[in-house]
């Protein structure tokens, strides 16, 4: 439901969703290099990807932290609920299927490690969910996950060339999945501060719930 307030949410979520990028950036600085602006940026699909990226992020929070999470929570629980809802988000972008769309080297990822981490980003919106009682705060997030990286950063996708904004250059492919860090590319201090991220973060969030007294 609409309100005076979404805009707020989404761009709050947006906001979000840079900083995640933002870490991750500077903890594996030395293999990141911004070379200028993308010669063959497009102005319409620019546009057209971001309508896509938002319709995405509405669908998919709507089904697994607005259909999934909120019949589990009353089935089974809140810490359950979070746990499934994010589980099920890890298995549907981490395994091979119809469904998803691959960057132009997802295969070269693990698997099991992409669907680690997107469980981990699963829990991370469902903390979000929680956290903020609305479910337009994980939709920004979201949105700003497949936005940023893909409109921004170029990102590769199976298109003749990246669309953002910017062109960035990474031997270690710290951008090469369609919205996900390659963790198996980052050095031994870069994944504990990869894990202290999450943590901290999924945390603060729940504790922002509780104070909310959502739980």
């Amino acid at each position: 439901m609409l309100k005076r307030s979404t805009p707020l949410w989404v761009g709050a979520g947006l906001l979000f969703a840079a900083g995640y990028y933002g870490f991750f950036l500077l903890v594996n600085p030395s293999d990141v290099h911004i070379l200028g602006i993308n010669s063959h940026f497009s102005l319409l699909r620019f546009s057209l990807y971001g309508m896509a990226w938002f319709g995405i992020a509405l669908t998919e929070e709507t089904i697994f932290r607005g259909t999934i999470f909120r019949t589990a929570h009353v089935r089974i629980g809140l810490w359950t609920a979070l746990l499934l809802s994010a589980l099920l988000f890890g298995l549907l972008h981490g395994l091979p299927n119809p469904l998803m769309i691959s960057g132009t080297d997802t295969q070269q990822v693990d698997p099991y490690l992409r669907v680690m981490i997107t469980t981990l980003d699963g829990l991370l919106l469902g903390a979000a969910r929680i956290g903020s009682g609305t479910l337009w705060f994980p939709i920004g997030i979201h949105l700003g996950l497949n936005f940023i990286p893909v409109n921004i950063l170029s990102a590769p996708l199976k298109i003749q060339y990246p669309n953002g904004v910017l062109t960035i250059h990474s031997s270690a492919q710290l951008l090469q999945t369609q919205w996900q860090v390659d963790v198996s590319s980052l050095a031994l201090e870069a994944l504990l501060l990869t894990g202290f991220f999450y943590l901290t973060t999924i945390v603060a969030l729940l504790l922002w719930g509780a104070k909310r007294k959502a739980f």
